[in-house]
């Protein structure tokens, strides 16, 4: 699952990653991709910034994604720092965050930049403390600066919401602070530093975060114009789609347990397992049962699949009950409130109650899917807390209380751990595809499922018991701290490295695994003979793959926010004439003149295989531009959809005279138009208009912001036609028509933030140059 997503990325962005190889410029716009839509979440480079050089040192020359782990670690390891913590508790507390399964599980399944946001979150929070905490307004202001620039610079707007949601929870706390020990006037001035250094760090990303605000206006994340069939006129997403991966509500034991619901959606079974001896009473081989166990059904969750379990770890787990016992409630509040607010948001629809009105009504949350990925917040808040409490409690020593107090922490996780080992025969181990299971098999895997469960339960017990031990021995001053801090280092590496290499190993990192996969086949040898630009429909799961994508210009594609109206001609148009090219095909036919919509976005080739006979033909397709006699006028989006579906001739284009003025409702279509040039971000065409005035109509994507035209250098309004294409009038004789794409929100944003960067740099380097003069 994770290598698709990295492929279908990869094929996504091949035409843009190729145009600035061979130019040095960035495309912005791809045509390889459902017809055409900007590369901003696809595959853009934004400007060099000091932030990029910068990223480039914390990540110590390493390659990725060893690079990205220890960036987590750093980034932890200082907000321990200022947080008051001693060294080998941050190293422990660096370790416990940076080797989190759900980090190395996501860097499993590329999403490289997904783990790289939530690497940076603690170098925010550490700028906030030192603020709120410490009142060190230089260094709070430069060092919330800085992480939240890299924090927004790493690009999943997701993790940065949530990270959002995290300093509300700490900020509500800090007001609740500061009303009852009335210091109204530290908390204001703070409030304003805060407010710089997002001014400042939204400055120096300002180029992606305004071409992306732009885009999402028009993606699938906007607001629709449809009213039809009840479709909902909100902006975001579905609420179905917001919340299809949802945690159980008891799935969040797997932050003590990792087996707790068998693992990830597949997991290798050991040799002596019962559905091995299942296997072997069935007769099959060894090799037979070898190769069957590799990939067995254990996860029996509430969510569809899932990569691996969301482990915190068990030492965390044991340190994060200690600190909610042992430390102050200023330190721990906001703590504890994040962690349980985080659980609530990642158990999504399995607690409609609560994450339906956070849906409704909470600003931007409808914007994001996955809602399983909030549990981000509880990995942050928990070694945090734990890392904390363990340092005032070797701060406080061994006393009546707090020896008590970690007696009661290993009580409740090492008990709770005992619980499930003794109780693991009380579940039923049910999972969704337990109905495609022979029933010989099904009682096998639940067994196995249940194994599971007490195995890693025990293992937990063990993980706690033992670094309870340490901890009390060291405390009782039977052990040296340099010895008990190196064993309990030693066991949280042990503890996560244990669970980590079961999703991360060499199995994810073959060489050579996407050249395999993109290597041109037969199929797309025979489309690549073809000189003409033109487009390939890809019969097979058409608007989910993006392999077509790296070597042809597709009218499919994979993203999950793709241009609004272009799902909605899928959903409307497109989808249904997809099906009557596969029933056309079955029927030995290859006459697709009566499909509009294909048509019209000059899919020429349509292929079903690998091979060189799969690939179809399309004399239909209606060429890059044509030229209309006839304008079907129409009043809004509903009307605009439906004739577009309904058209049937090369002849007639749909308009929306409500938001675009055309001259007539017919127009002379004698001359020609022929594509001269072709990039992805400029297009030449050079024409000859026998009559008056022409009505030319492009199969390329309608977007307002960034494309322009001109008729022989003369700029003129683009106009849309068709639901999603792009059209101009053009008057008699003959012209060279250009299409440049150069939206202001890059280039203008692109100066800004090199700009905001040098001056962040200077502030950051200005703080330590300070510091160092104050200390001598």
């Amino acid at each position: 699952m994770g290598l698709h997503d990295v492929q279908q990325g990869v094929g996504g962005g091949h035409e843009a990653s190729e145009f600035r190889k061979t130019t040095g410029e960035e495309a912005l716009w791809t045509n390889s991709m459902f017809g055409g839509m900007p590369t901003y979440l696809i595959n853009t480079s934004w400007g060099d910034t000091a932030l990029k050089y910068t990223l480039r040192i914390f990540e110590l020359g390493l390659p990725s994604p060893a690079s990205v782990t220890i960036v987590a670690m750093i980034c932890f390891y200082i907000l321990l720092i200022v947080a008051g913590a001693r060294s080998w508790i941050a190293i422990l507390g660096a370790i416990a965050f940076g080797m989190s399964s759900f980090l190395l599980i996501s860097i499993g399944a590329g999403h490289i930049w997904k783990v790289r946001a939530i690497a940076f979150a603690p170098l925010v929070i550490a700028g906030f403390y030192l603020l709120f905490e410490k009142n060190n307004r230089l260094w709070g202001f430069a060092l919330s600066a800085f992480g939240l620039s890299l924090e927004i610079f790493s690009y999943h707007l997701q993790i940065t919401y949530y990270l959002m949601l995290l300093l509300l929870i700490y900020g509500v706390s800090i007001l609740y602070f500061t009303i009852k020990e009335k210091t109204y006037q530290q908390l204001l001035t703070n409030i304003g530093i805060v407010v710089l250094a997002v001014i400042l760090a939204v400055a120096t990303n300002l180029d992606r975060l305004w071409s992306t605000y732009e885009y999402g206006k028009y993606s699938t994340r906007g607001k629709t114009e449809l009213t039809v069939d009840n479709t909902n006129v909100e902006s975001g997403l579905d609420r179905d789609y917001v919340f299809h991966w949802s945690s159980g509500i008891a799935e969040s034991f797997t932050l003590l347990v990792p087996y707790f619901y068998g693992g990830g959606s597949q997991e290798a079974l050991d040799e002596d397992s019962k559905v091995a001896k299942a296997l072997q009473q069935q007769g099959a081989s060894r090799a037979q049962i070898r190769q069957t166990i590799e990939k067995m059904p254990t996860y029996w969750g509430d969510q569809p699949g899932t990569g691996g379990p969301i482990y915190a770890g068990a030492i965390v787990c044991f340190f994060f009950v200690l600190g909610i016992l042992i430390l102050e409630p200023r330190k721990k509040v906001w703590l504890v409130t994040g962690t349980v607010f985080s659980l609530m948001l990642a158990w999504g629809s399995n607690f409609s109650s609560f994450n339906y009105l956070m849906f409704d009504v909470f600003p931007g949350y409808n914007k994001f899917r996955a809602v399983s990925m909030a549990i981000t917040i509880a990995l942050i808040c928990m070694p945090l807390l734990g890392a904390m409490g363990l340092e005032k409690l070797f701060r406080d020593g061994l006393n009546k209380k707090t020896q008590k107090q970690l007696f009661i922490a290993f009580g409740a996780t090492g008990g709770l751990s005992l619980l499930f080992v003794l109780l693991a025969g009380i579940f039923t181990y049910e999972g969704a595809v337990d109905g495609q299971l022979p029933e010989w098999l099904l009682s096998a895997i639940r067994a196995d499922r249940q194994s599971l469960l007490r195995g890693d339960a025990l293992r937990s017990l063990a993980l706690i018991a033992a670094s309870g031990l340490i901890v009390y021995v060291v405390l009782k001053e039977k052990l040296q701290t340099t010895i008990g801090a190196g064993l309990l280092i030693l066991f949280m590496f042990f503890d996560h490295f244990t669970v980590d290499k079961r999703y991360l190993n060499s199995e994810h990192f073959k060489k050579n695994a996407n050249r395999s996969f993109f290597a041109a086949t037969n199929a797309d040898k025979k489309i690549k003979q073809d000189d003409e630009t033109a487009r390939v429909l890809n019969l097979l799961n058409p608007w989910n793959e993006a392999r077509t994508s790296y070597h042809h210009q597709s009218i499919g594609g994979y993203h999950g926010a793709k241009l609004k109206r272009t799902q909605e001609l899928i959903d409307y148009c497109l989808g249904n004439e997809v099906n009557e090219v596969v029933n056309t095909l079955r029927s030995q036919s290859i006459d697709f003149s009566g499909l509009n919509t294909v048509n019209m976005l000059n899919a020429k080739h349509v292929v079903f295989g690998n091979e060189a006979d799969n690939v179809v033909l399309n004399n239909s397709a209606y060429g890059n531009a044509w030229l209309v006699n006839n304008v079907v006028q129409v009043q809004n989006a509903d009307e605009e959809i439906a004739a577009t579906c309904a058209l049937s001739s090369k002849t007639s284009a749909v308009v929306d005279v409500n938001k675009f003025s055309i001259s007539s409702s017919t127009y002379d279509n004698q001359g020609s138009i022929t594509l001269t040039e072709y990039l992805p971000n400029r297009l030449t065409y050079k024409v000859n208009i026998s009559g008056d005035q022409a009505l030319a109509i492009f199969s390329e994507i309608y977007y307002e912001k960034g494309w322009t035209a001109q008729i022989d250098g003369q700029d003129v309004d683009i106009l849309r036609a068709n639901y999603v294409l792009r059209a101009l009038e053009i008057p008699q004789g003959e012209h060279t028509i250009t299409f440049s794409f150069r939206p202001n929100a890059y280039f203008i944003g692109s100066k800004v933030a090199t700009a905001s960067s040098i001056l962040l740099l200077l502030i950051v380097f200005g703080s330590i140059g300070l510091s160092f003069k104050k200390q001598g």
